[in-house]
């Protein structure tokens, strides 16, 4: 924990929030930023002991960059001291917060940690201040993250946790062994929450941690977290309880019931209240939550790519096509929510086709629904990738995409992990392709976009304005 100055009586007075703050809503990015980044509340965090990371400059235009850098560099990278993590150094321990909810610091020791702003009266707040109660040693056996420290202010606290790695699942565990430890740390804390009468209510993996830091795009291969897992030096931790809910101790979370639409939005990852359920309960909907991540991650066997993909070089189309339509590809897409095209017949002799078509067809064309492209069904909706890096799927909402295969520790890959943490809007004003979804693999991943069509200046633009919208596009 940090060792605090012995004199608090800073001139500097408490930070003020004045911007808007609701749990599942990304507010005003810039707003939040600038109360970070403020000479006011660096200085009223240096005076509680806390040193905040630097921003890092602009990424896109002049928008403040979601990077942040430790303002004291560390020259080694140490082992993990509980509650704080393994600091890999391979680089620069940079860390990026797209909702600008937390920042990372570091104490007077030197250790990192991550500070959340929580809303005052709020159900999360009493997990933490719950959790800070407890022995670290609980918290550790338990797979929860520990809170160290809680600074209060009108109307909110920050409360302080170590920071721990995100991608627990980077790299691929090895062995059965390394995955059941994952999943076991899992199911205890779940279990230990639910004993407390705290549902989760956003079970996903994201909102799991993992005590090994290192440079957030370096995790996906990270060979010191390979040997450490094998060396079974790995800790994890459940974290974010900002959808949470804390029952009094006498509660029975059994009869414990909440409306329908709390289910709603982007912690709802099964559909058990789609059948006109008018409320559901929590605990149990975490334990579905937490089925369906066990399903979607780990029931099946993962896909291996066994041909060589060089940028620049064409390869071996047909190697590619016979990984694209192998049965366990087919599978592990469909298991992940994609329903991958059906290639046609072959157009030269033997050779398998690269036109592939909609294994789901519509009946009607339909506008377009950003981030996704109206789809013109004047003729069947096929498409064609010559080089095979380029696969076309159907979600489960039976949107079109397109998923393209992308070495790991690439540039290509890093700006693909980049853009996917920029807002829609962002995207959509700038005139950069979203990204939907990544989904790592043993050096490689996948990377999902809407399926947008080729030929932007087909037909020939009719009026100036048109041609200009399209060159302002580009220029964008």
């Amino acid at each position: 924990m940090s060792q605090k100055p012995e004199n608090l009586c800073s001139q500097v007075p408490s930070p003020t929030v004045n911007f808007s703050y609701v749990a599942g809503e990304s507010g005003d990015i810039s707003e939040r930023v600038a109360f970070w980044d403020a000479p006011s509340t660096v200085q009223w965090f240096r005076d509680h002991g806390y040193i905040l990371y630097q921003r890092g400059p602009p990424q896109i235009a002049d928008e403040p960059s979601e990077l942040t850098f430790p303002s004291n560099s560390s020259t080694e990278a140490s082992a993990a001291d509980y509650p704080y993590a393994h600091y890999d150094l391979t680089d620069t321990l940079w860390a990026r917060e797209s909702e600008a909810k937390v920042v990372f610091a570091q104490n007077s020791l030197n250790h990192h940690v991550a500070i959340k702003l929580v809303k005052a009266d709020t159900d999360e707040l009493k997990i933490l201040q719950f959790l800070k109660t407890l022995d670290l040693n609980v918290l550790r056996d338990n797979c929860v993250i520990p809170v160290l420290d809680i600074l209060s202010i009108e109307g909110f606290s920050f409360v302080v946790m170590p920071r721990w790695g995100i991608y627990p699942l980077h790299p691929w565990p090895q062995t059965l062994r390394d995955l059941l430890m994952l999943m076991h740390s899992q199911l205890r804390a779940l279990n230990f929450l639910h004993k407390h009468n705290i549902a989760h209510r956003d079970i996903n993996e994201g909102n799991f941690l993992v005590n090994h830091c290192v440079h957030d795009d370096d995790a996906l291969q990270s060979t010191v977290r390979k040997e450490l897992r094998s060396q079974n030096h790995l800790l994890y931790a459940i974290f974010d309880f900002d959808h949470s809910v804390k029952l009094p101790p006498g509660v029975d979370r059994s009869q414990f019931r909440l409306p329908y639409k709390k289910s709603w939005g982007s912690i709802n990852v099964i559909s058990d209240t789609a059948q006109g359920e008018y409320d559901f309960n929590p605990f149990i909907f975490d334990v579905g939550a937490l089925g369906v991540l066990f399903c979607y991650k780990y029931q099946n066997p993962g896909i291996a790519v066994n041909f060589s993909l060089v940028a620049g070089e064409s390869g071996d189309i047909a190697e590619r096509i016979a990984f694209w339509d192998a049965p366990l590809t087919v599978q592990w897409f469909r298991d992940h929510g994609y329903i991958l095209y059906q290639r046609g017949p072959p157009e030269i002799g033997d050779e398998p086709s690269q036109l592939t078509f909609p294994s789901h067809s519509s009946t009607e064309a339909s506008a377009a629904d950003y981030p996704y492209a109206y789809y013109d069904l004047t003729h069947n909706l096929g498409a064609r990738d010559s080089e095979a890096k380029v696969v076309f799927a159907q979600n489960s909402l039976n949107h079109h995409v397109a998923i393209k295969l992308v070495k790991a520790d690439t540039d290509e890959l890093k700006i693909l992990q980049f853009l996917k943490t920029v807002d829609l809007n962002v995207l959509k004003d700038n005139c950069v392709i979203p990204i939907l979804d990544i989904l790592p693999i043993e050096g490689f991943s996948f990377v999902v976009m809407p399926r947008w069509g080729i030929y932007p200046f087909r037909p020939w633009p009719r009026t100036l304005r048109e041609l200009l919208g399209l060159i302002h596009s580009k220029l964008r």
